[in-house]
């Protein structure tokens, strides 16, 4: 077995072994504050704040601000990247866009590539831009950086966050966006999930209702938009946790004007439940009034969620004194009043719906 050492007696520690050292105990980039190396993007250039940074073991300051050119596209779209390279043989430090996406992690470094190779070269990630032809303005803009106080977590921009694998970071790092509004975890799976802390507060969606007629359900797409009617009162919240889906939804139809037409019903949900999850069910409450027939009524309602569906389909008890479930409808497709699910006597099965929603989601 073959076993390297160095940092002990009778060995030489230069830059390069210095940056090897340091990479499996600090991150690979750091800026020195939210408004260090601050990147923005105006007529096909970005413009880098002057500050400090740390680059896999090296220090790099830039004084002023620096600029990058950004090639236009003459059809379709281009990805590129703002790059601050550190090369240890030159032993230089500059700012460069490449259009590329692909790594190099090892063996010779490649101009052409996002580099990522301690102690030889290392392309830190200043920000990402996408450039469309016909327009000078950026199709989309990502600030990349990433910073962090004295024992906190490493800090980074919301759109950054959004889509974190690009970030160079080991499994367990924890990463906020600034002033804490949500936080997430690299676990061993190369899996970003969103963690239970302060930081991660509850986030508003649109539950929509649709209706289908006399279609399947499709968890995915197609139905009818349901109208909610005159004075009515919808709202929704989530968060995820550990892979998790916790949410809450309270839709409460107007006192007239519903349209929740006919055939089987779904409501829409915030992400897609995870792939290895074959089906699940989450509970609920609907109850009736308001829409004909012969009174009031409260009902046992379950939300049942397939693995991919971004939709919950609607079911409940189909008679009073029938523990069953059933597909919950309005009415059937042009049956009228009396023929929906729950059944109510010449009139319509429209109310209040809650639910308390809880699945597994695949976060990346």
């Amino acid at each position: 077995m073959a076993i390297s050492v160095v940092g002990t007696a009778n060995t030489t520690i230069g830059p390069s072994q210095f940056a090897d050292m340091m990479s499996p105990v600090a991150p690979r980039f750091l800026v020195g504050g939210p408004t260090e190396l601050q990147p923005s993007y105006n007529q096909g250039t970005v413009t880098v704040q002057p500050g400090g940074a740390w680059v896999s073991g090296a220090r790099v300051t830039l004084t002023g601000t620096n600029t990058v050119s950004v090639p236009s596209v003459s059809s379709g779209s281009r990805w590129g990247v703002v790059l601050l390279r550190v090369d240890w043989s030159a032993g230089t430090a500059q700012l460069v866009h490449v259009a590329s996406s692909s790594l190099q992690t090892s063996g010779t470094p490649n101009p052409a590539m996002i580099n990522r190779i301690p102690g030889v070269m290392y392309d830190a990630l200043i920000c990402q831009v996408r450039r469309d032809a016909g327009t000078s303005a950026a199709g989309v803009f990502r600030d990349y950086r990433m910073w962090g106080g004295d024992g906190g977590p490493i800090r980074v921009s919301q759109a950054a966050l959004d889509t974190p694998a690009w970030l160079d970071l080991r499994p367990g790092a924890m990463i906020s966006t600034d002033q804490g509004t949500y936080t997430k975890r690299l676990d061993n799976d190369g899996t970003w999930r969103a963690v239970g802390t302060d930081s991660n507060p509850w986030r508003m969606w649109t539950p929509t209702l649709r209706f289908y007629g006399n279609s399947a359900v499709n968890g995915t797409s197609g139905g009818t938009v349901a109208g909610h009617g005159n004075g009515s009162e919808v709202s929704a919240r989530y968060r995820v946790v550990d892979g998790m889906l916790d949410g809450y939804v309270y839709i409460r139809a107007g006192s007239t004007g519903a349209t929740w037409g006919d055939g089987q019903m779904t409501v829409d949900l915030p992400l897609a439940c995870a792939s290895w999850q074959e089906d699940t069910w989450s509970m609920g409450h609907l109850y009736t009034t308001g829409y004909g027939g012969d009174g009031s009524y409260d009902w046992h309602a379950e939300m049942l969620i397939k693995r991919g569906w971004t939709r919950g389909m609607l079911w409940t008890n189909p008679t009073i004194g029938d523990t069953r479930l059933a597909p919950y409808v309005c009415q059937t497709p042009n049956g009228g009043p009396g023929t929906g699910v729950p059944y109510i006597l010449g009139g319509y099965p429209v109310g209040t719906w809650t639910f308390h929603v809880n699945y597994p989601v695949s976060e990346v």
